[in-house]
């Protein structure tokens, strides 16, 4: 991991720096999860600019992470990430046939973009979409607060901002 930053103390305050994460264990994470939860597996991988002021930073680069996975143990969910990059342009976290895979290998495709200009109104353009999706697949065991298989097709449209979500679908 390695970070350089530059804020000078004038109103806006100006930023200006690099951060490039270079295969972190996302395991690092699961100390921040309540104990039998679940966890996160893979790493992580990016190389980031950020410009502009904190308020409005303009950033650029990208996100990456190799055979990242999240499991929630308790309802039997297993979630793995794409390797593919998700690029960032202009604060636009840009989704292009990036996709989830659930517990059946079934995929979840996202595609559009997060847009993050302004940190107090993030907007939202996103399309997921998939068919046979399990995410969920436990037995019946002590520790599971449901069991059984859940199986969806979904075709979902996300706009607007954070603040009046849209979703339909």
């Amino acid at each position: 991991l390695e970070a350089v930053a530059y804020i000078d103390n004038n109103t806006p305050k100006h930023i200006n720096g690099n951060i490039a994460i270079d295969r972190l264990p996302l395991s690092v994470a699961n100390a921040f999860l309540p104990q039998n939860m679940g966890g996160f597996t893979g790493l992580l991988s990016s190389d980031l600019s950020i410009n502009g002021t904190t308020q409005e930073p303009l950033v650029n680069g990208y996100v990456h992470f190799d055979k990242a996975s999240l499991q929630f143990n308790q309802i039997g969910a297993s979630l793995t990430m794409s390797n593919d990059k998700v690029e960032i342009e202009n604060s636009r976290l840009i989704f292009d046939n990036y996709y989830i895979m659930g517990n059946n290998n079934s995929p979840l495709n996202i595609e559009g973009v997060v847009n993050f200009e302004r940190l107090n109104d993030i907007g939202v353009n996103l399309d997921i979409s998939g068919e046979n999706f399990q995410p969920i697949n436990i037995k019946e065991n002590r520790s599971s607060i449901i069991y059984g298989s859940v199986f969806t097709d979904v075709n979902t449209r996300i706009r607007g901002s954070l603040n009046d979500l849209r979703i339909t679908g």
